[in-house]
């Protein structure tokens, strides 16, 4: 189908970015990143100007087929973070839908330990969470996070070209939790969580400015590994099994290093915006 995208003349990009969820008639979904160009290398506007505004029309999926009959929902989410003018309202927006997927993940382990114990007659013991030796070397923790965060690219509907870019971004973020969680340093979990953050979202916008991408893609996608998802799980684990002081112990760390994750990105975007202020203001 036809998409068009209206823009000022006074829009500062050469393209923009879109993130496009397709609804299907049984309730599953798919989600797409897409590029839309609006002006050639020289700056001049691929599509009508009319006045103050340019009007360029792309086909969406074109000669796509529907697999089922029914109804489909099209869902289109501006991709663009403007740092320069304190847009957040996106970037915002695929964060929270990042964390909404681990709070519905954690709320799925529950529900699924709690139909096993109606079923066994009890609940699933597990031992309490230990340190491998072999997994837990600097090289095979390295393999597992670019590993897991392409893999999360790929969920994400992340453009294929930045593939590395972000298995590189989370491994690096991941990389310094872990040797600071490892190390013999007064920082906590929750401190190694907030400097990890902190990297990540920092390299997230040179490479959004260096590859002209949305920071959100590499951001979202870099941040997966230290988002607390073993913490989720004994919460809800230990919740089903009705031991409150293990659940509040170990909901309260998940929700510090959450917290600390997302004042990492904080600061990682007033600094960035500091930083382009003032460039902006010698230039």
């Amino acid at each position: 189908f036809l998409v068009e995208v209206r823009n000022s003349i006074a829009y500062p990009y050469a393209n923009t970015f879109f993130f496009i969820r397709t609804t299907f008639p049984d309730g599953t979904w798919s989600q797409d990143t897409l590029e839309f160009p609006l002006a050639d290398e020289t700056g001049r506007w691929l599509g009508k100007r009319t006045g103050r505004y340019v009007d360029t029309r792309y086909y969406f999926r074109r000669n796509a087929r529907f697999p089922m009959p029914g109804s489909y929902r099209f869902s289109f989410t501006n991709g663009m973070r403007d740092l320069a003018n304190e847009d957040y309202i996106a970037g915002a927006t695929r964060l929270l839908d990042a964390f909404l997927v681990f709070l519905c993940s954690a709320l799925g382990v529950a529900l699924a330990f709690i139909i096993d114990g109606w079923i066994t007659g009890g609940l699933i013991q597990l031992g309490a969470p230990t340190t491998d030796p072999t997994t837990s070397k600097w090289y095979i923790q390295l393999a597992a996070a670019f590993a897991g965060t392409v893999g999360f690219s790929v969920l994400f509907g992340a453009p294929r070209r930045f593939y590395l870019e972000c298995g590189l971004t989370g491994t690096a973020g991941w990389m310094v939790y872990f040797l600071i969680s490892i190390a013999n340093h007064e920082l906590s979990l929750a401190g190694g969580a907030f400097i990890a953050a902190l990297l990540v979202a920092l390299v997230s916008h040179l490479l959004a400015v260096t590859r002209k991408c949305p920071v959100t893609v590499f951001l979202i996608c870099g941040i997966i590994p230290l988002v607390p998802g073993g913490g989720i799980f004994w919460t809800a684990y230990y919740l089903v099994g009705n031991l409150l002081p293990q659940a509040l112990a170990t909901g309260f760390l998940a929700l510090k290093i959450t917290i600390a994750i997302a004042g990492g990105i904080i600061l990682a975007s007033g600094l960035y915006r500091l930083i382009h202020k003032k460039n902006r203001h010698h230039g």
